[in-house]
C-alpha cells in the first residue's frame, strides 16, 4: 500500500488504522464512559460488611414494569387515548397515549389489580373485556397477572363506551 509517496507493509497499515481509531474523540469518550460505568458498578457492590443484598424480613418490595393497551370493543379495535390507568393500593396513575398504550416503570411486584377510568365527563366505560372475562369498570377492579421481575405485559383491555348517564352495573357483580 502506498501512503503519501511511501510504501507501507500491511502491519504498518493496521497500526496506522488503529492509531487513528483510538485517537478519535468518539472512541475516547465511549471508552471513558465505559470505564466510569464499570467503576461505579464495582463501587456499588462494595459496602463492607452487611452480608449482601438479602432482606430476610420480607418488608422490602421488588418493583417491576408494566405495559398494556386500551382499545374500544368494536371490530376496528380503535385505541382509546387519555384513559386513566391506576394501580390499586398505590398512588401510581398514568394516561394512555394516542395509540392507547400505557406503562409504569416501577410497580410493586405485590400489586394485584388496576382500574381504568375515563376523564371525559360525557362518556362512561360501562364494561371491560379483559382476560376472557367481563368486568363492570364502575365497581370492579381488573386483576393483574402474576408479576415477575422485569417487564410485564398486561395485555389488551377492550372497553365499551356509553354516553350520557353511567350505565347500571351488570348482574352478578365482579368476576
Amino acid at each position: 500500500a502506498e501512503y503519501m509517496g511511501t510504501t507501507h507493509t500491511g502491519r504498518q497499515e493496521v497500526f496506522m488504522r488503529n492509531r487513528v481509531f483510538w485517537n478519535s474523540p468518539h472512541t475516547r469518550l465511549f471508552s471513558c464512559l465505559t470505564l466510569l460505568s464499570l467503576m461505579a458498578l464495582a463501587l456499588a457492590g462494595c459496602g463492607g460488611g452487611g452480608g449482601g443484598g438479602g432482606n430476610n424480613n420480607n418488608t422490602g418490595t421488588t418493583n417491576v414494569s408494566i405495559a398494556g393497551t386500551v382499545k374500544d370493543n368494536t371490530t376496528a379495535a380503535n385505541p382509546i387515548p387519555n384513559v386513566v390507568v391506576s394501580i390499586v393500593g398505590t398512588s401510581l396513575t398514568t394516561h394512555t397515549d394516542a395509540s392507547g398504550h400505557y406503562g409504569f416503570a416501577s410497580v410493586p411486584i405485590t400489586a394485584t389489580a388496576f382500574t381504568v377510568t375515563n376523564p371525559n365527563t360525557t362518556e362512561y366505560f360501562s364494561y371491560a373485556n379483559f382476560g376472557g372475562k367481563t368486568y363492570d369498570v364502575l365497581t370492579c377492579t381488573l386483576p393483574l397477572p402474576t408479576l415477575h421481575t422485569g417487564t410485564n405485559t398486561v395485555g389488551e383491555v377492550d372497553l365499551q363506551i356509553s354516553t350520557g348517564s353511567p350505565p347500571s352495573p351488570p348482574v352478578g357483580g365482579c368476576p
